[in-house]
């Protein structure tokens, strides 16, 4: 039956996959029912949608070409076609209601009825709460699959299984039940980030959430705006040859048995000094440090397009929406972030780590028990995460020992010195910006020269968050000034004040004693001295 013969097919063409499981769905029902009926062939793979047969192809075991006619081929087919069983009520909701209106138009008004409530036991099938179409059970699917012959439901069951690649990555599994009932007669339920993956090719960011306590980080600096030391360059190109190269070391150099796929880095020292902005950086341009405008040949290269394949998303996990006062709370929180990141290639960043990675404590009281149960769930949990985890903390000292072990790379940032802060002090400040010591020097000339505030800055020991602070700071008191300026000009005797109250409020002008006072500012905040002059 084509396409366009469907009752109530929509104008739009289903692709060729769902379209089968309709006509195989349809072949099922007219059997049961003792009806004529002829079972159709698998069409080739070559015409699947893409990231469904990208998917078959790659992750199912069996799957080769003129795989629906060899026997030994049988798990592979029976797992392609249960993934498109539970994808179809979200790729064409309607698509099983209308085998079973087709079929009830050659049934008797006792056949139609049953099939109305869904009482054939063996079709399974339930109506969902909010969606009153049919959705598919676990019964659906071994009937689908293998229809009356028992020793092939009892191979499709097995697809369900908890070692199986669909259980395992928390792909597709059976709804659970209350104790008693067969299990296979629970909802076929898929994870929406496959859904997602299958139907556009690429798995959706997750909405923060309690349900997904994580925050995706995105920054729209470069790795020139992170200053660091050779020492620190050298240890964070470790973390991006891993990103770049683990899976071809896993895959083609077949080392997969003797390494852990997952790589945990810890970040620690003072705050201010680049540690998430690191995290983002290693995200935003894991696999190639900056793209180039054009191609090999020379022709534009769509930048944006390309930097989103290069990347991988980096998520800030939250410890208020993780943290609970509640026993086995904390943990249930974190596996959901781990069970959503889990061979998706995110990066996890776990900032002030020390709170939920910190040292186990002698055992005085069950506050002690179950706080150190929760750092020997996070040991094991990390240790079979297969991406890249990073721990960022104040204090390494703060960080159990046993985390210490288990970690690739430790990397110390620490405040820059002098020679840095110049370098952090330059890239801050706007381009082209103009530096002036007096108000008043503005008032006598709108073009005023730049003063060198360098030397008498850069001896302030400020981290760059720090430094950040007091240029946005310097920077709108300066617009401010400029414009208060502009308004005296205006109101003067001149000959043309709005041409000069114009030439003021465009210019980048930073006066230093409002430098001064946010670096002030700053140190006050870090119980520091501040002096104005000498060392």
């Amino acid at each position: 039956m084509a396409a366009s013969e469907i009752p109530n097919a929509s104008s739009a063409k289903e692709p060729v996959e769902f379209l089968y499981i309709y006509r195989l769905f349809l072949y099922r029902l007219k059997k049961l029912l003792g009806r004529p009926a002829r079972e159709e062939p698998i069409p080739n793979l070559k015409s699947w949608t893409r990231p469904i047969r990208k998917f078959v192809v790659q992750r199912l075991e069996g799957v080769e070409e003129g795989w629906e006619e060899v026997e030994e081929l049988k798990k592979g087919r029976d797992a392609a076609l249960l993934l498109l069983a539970g994808l179809l009520p979200h790729a064409v909701p309607d698509l099983y209601d209308r085998a079973l209106a087709e079929v009830t138009g050659e049934l008797t008004e006792e056949e139609r009825k049953r099939i109305g409530k869904l009482e054939l036991p063996e079709i399974g099938g339930v109506h969902g709460q909010n969606f009153r179409g049919f959705l598919p059970t676990g019964k659906t699917a071994v009937f689908l699959l293998a229809g009356q012959d028992y020793e092939h439901q009892q191979r499709v069951l097995q697809l369900f299984d908890a070692d199986y690649l669909f259980s395992k990555k928390k792909i597709l599994w059976i709804e659970e039940l209350a104790s008693g009932e067969p299990f296979f007669h629970g909802r076929v339920i898929m994870s929406q980030d496959y859904v997602d993956k299958f139907l556009t090719g690429k798995f959706k960011a997750p909405h923060f959430s309690s349900g997904f306590p994580a925050e995706k980080i995105d920054t729209k600096l470069v790795w020139d705006d992170l200053v660091i030391n050779e020492e620190q360059e050298e240890q964070i190109g470790e973390i991006k040859n891993w990103i770049r190269y683990n899976e071809t070391m896993i895959a083609k150099w077949e080392m997969g048995n003797r390494y852990r796929k997952g790589y945990k880095a810890l970040f620690y020292g003072p705050p201010g000094t680049g540690k998430t902005l690191t995290a983002g950086l290693l995200g935003k341009y894991a696999y190639e440090d900056e793209p180039d405008a054009s191609d090999e040949c020379g022709n534009p290269r769509d930048i944006e397009h390309f930097e989103v394949e290069k990347q991988k998303d980096v998520y800030r996990v939250s410890l208020s929406k993780v943290v609970s006062k509640y026993i086995g709370e904390t943990e249930k929180n974190l596996e959901t972030v781990f069970a959503r990141a889990e061979d998706k290639g995110w990066i996890l960043f776990f900032d002030e780590a020390d709170a939920l990675f910190g040292k186990r404590t002698n055992v005085r009281d069950a506050h002690d028990k179950y706080a150190n149960q929760e750092v020997s769930y996070l040991l094991q949990r990390i240790e079979e995460y297969n991406g890249l985890i990073i721990l960022a903390s104040n204090m390494k000292s703060n960080i159990d020992e046993a985390f210490l072990r288990r970690f690739n790379s430790i990397i110390k940032f620490q405040v820059p010195d002098a020679k840095d802060r110049e370098k952090i002090w330059k890239r801050t400040f706007p381009q082209n910006a103009i530096f002036v010591e007096y108000y008043e020097d503005i008032l006598s000339s709108c073009l005023p020269e730049s003063i060198d505030i360098y030397s008498t800055i850069i001896k302030y020991e400020l981290t760059g968050a720090s430094i950040l602070n007091v240029v946005q700071y310097a920077c709108l008191k300066g617009i401010e000034r400029l414009t208060q300026m502009s308004v005296l000009t205006a109101d003067g005797d001149t000959e043309d004040p709005n041409e000069v109250s114009d030439q003021i409020s465009s210019r980048r002008i930073v006066f230093l004693p409002d430098i001064l006072k946010g670096i002030k500012k700053e140190m006050i905040k870090e119980g520091k001295p501040f002096q104005t002059s000498g060392g």
